[in-house]
C-alpha cells in the first residue's frame, strides 16, 4: 500500500511539472480535470503592475476653507507580525482591487473624451460612476478612516497614480470625486 501511494504521489508531482506548460496535447486533458486536482502555478503575472495608486482625501469644513490634499495612511499601515498574520489584508486587497477598478472606468472614460482637464469632465466622469460598487467601497474606507474635524464636512476622494519608487514628479490624479456630505458626531 505504501508504495502505491508513493507511486501515485510521484506521478502526481511530475504530472503537476508537465502541467505548467502550454503543450498543445495538454489541452484536451485540461478540461477533464473537473475537480482541478493539478494544479497550475502562475508565479508571474502576464501584465505586471508598473505603477501605484494612491487614494488621497480633502475635506471642506463649516467656515474653515478645504484642507490640502491628503493620503490615506490606513492602507499604508505594516507590521512586522503581518508576515505571520494578517486579517486586515483582505479589506486592504478588496480596496486596492475597487481602486484598480475605478482606475481602469477612469483611464476608459478618457479615452472616450478629449478634453480630461477640464471640470465638467471630471464631474460627468464621477455621476457616472458614484452609484457602482467599487466607487461606494473607496467612499465608505475613506469616511471611515479619514480624520476630519466634529460637524457637517464636505469629503472628496482622488485617486491618483504614480510610476517608479523614487520618481520626482508628484502623482497624476485618474479620478476625482464628487463631494460627500459627512456628519461626525
Amino acid at each position: 500500500m505504501d508504495i502505491l501511494l508513493k507511486w501515485v504521489l510521484i506521478a502526481w508531482f511530475v504530472l503537476s511539472v508537465v502541467w505548467q506548460f502550454t503543450f498543445k496535447f495538454l489541452n484536451r486533458y485540461r478540461s477533464k480535470d473537473l475537480l482541478r486536482l493539478i494544479p497550475v502555478w502562475t508565479f508571474f503575472a502576464p501584465n505586471p503592475g508598473t505603477s501605484d495608486l494612491h487614494l488621497l482625501f480633502h475635506i471642506s469644513g463649516s467656515g474653515n476653507g478645504i484642507e490640502g490634499w491628503q493620503q490615506l495612511q490606513h492602507i499604508n499601515r505594516g507590521h512586522f507580525r503581518h508576515l505571520i498574520w494578517n486579517p486586515e489584508r483582505r479589506k486592504i486587497k478588496a480596496l486596492i482591487d475597487c481602486m484598480q477598478i475605478m482606475g481602469s472606468i477612469a483611464r476608459d472614460f478618457t479615452i472616450e473624451c478629449q478634453d480630461t482637464r477640464n471640470e465638467e469632465f471630471q464631474t460627468e466622469l464621477s455621476k457616472r460612476i458614484c452609484f457602482s460598487v467599487p466607487y461606494l467601497v473607496i467612499l465608505n474606507a475613506v469616511i471611515r478612516n479619514a480624520k476630519y474635524p466634529q460637524g457637517d464636512v464636505k469629503i472628496q476622494f482622488a485617486i491618483a497614480e504614480s510610476y517608479g519608487f523614487y520618481t520626482e514628479s508628484a502623482p497624476k490624479p485618474i479620478l476625482r470625486s464628487l463631494w460627500h456630505p459627512v456628519n461626525k458626531q
